[in-house]
């Protein structure tokens, strides 16, 4: 009877241990995941500490109003580049291509290619 009751106080100990040990695993990765978010936010800080230092260049100042905004000091030439669209292929390339059979001409405005397609037997449209 003795015996069997320290193994059964030594089962409990050994239990309540692991038990605790898994609590602390959790707890330790608990403060590393907490530990990281500090981190993360000391460096955050200190971007933006570095982000305010540089509002007060005014070098800085001019670079980011020219790229962010497209400014221009007076007197400055600005070039305005346009692309050009591509141009519409030769009327031979247009001939080649397959014809559509809904007869449907795409030069038209969008709702009256709608209204010639749902209806065509309508003499009011026309």
């Amino acid at each position: 009877v003795i015996l069997a009751s320290l193994i059964a106080l030594c089962a409990v100990y050994v239990y309540s241990y692991t038990t605790r040990l898994a609590e602390r695993a959790a707890v330790e990765a608990e403060v590393a995941a907490m530990q990281a978010q500090v981190d993360a936010a000391h460096l955050r800080r200190q971007q933006l500490e570095a982000e305010l230092a540089a509002l007060d260049d005014p070098d800085f100042l001019e670079r980011m109003a020219r790229q962010e905004f497209e400014m221009a000091r007076p007197g400055d030439t600005v070039l305005i580049i346009v692309r050009e669209t591509p141009a519409a292929p030769p009327v031979s390339e247009q001939a080649s291509a397959p014809a559509r059979t809904t007869g449907i001409s795409r030069t038209q405005p969008v709702w009256r290619q709608w209204i010639d397609f749902f209806a065509t037997d309508l003499t009011l449209v026309q």
